[in-house]
């Protein structure tokens, strides 16, 4: 989970590109994502903040134990 403002880097934007020329990238932003998610197969573009996606998978972790 990475902030996309953050992450304003030129790797991470070639990495956003080029996942998306390979028709990787999910976005469930409505194109104005806070965050991006990198999984095994895709990237996902999110509307939620980077913390708040941190705060709620921690919070998930806690309740599987």
């Amino acid at each position: 989970i990475h902030d996309l403002k953050a992450a304003n880097s030129k790797v991470n934007n070639e990495f956003i590109r080029l996942m998306k020329n390979s028709k990787k990238v999910i976005d469930i932003s409505d194109n104005s994502p806070k965050s991006f998610i990198i999984t095994d197969h895709r990237v996902y573009l999110s509307p939620i903040s980077s913390i708040t996606l941190k705060k709620r998978a921690s919070n998930m972790i806690e309740l599987e134990e």
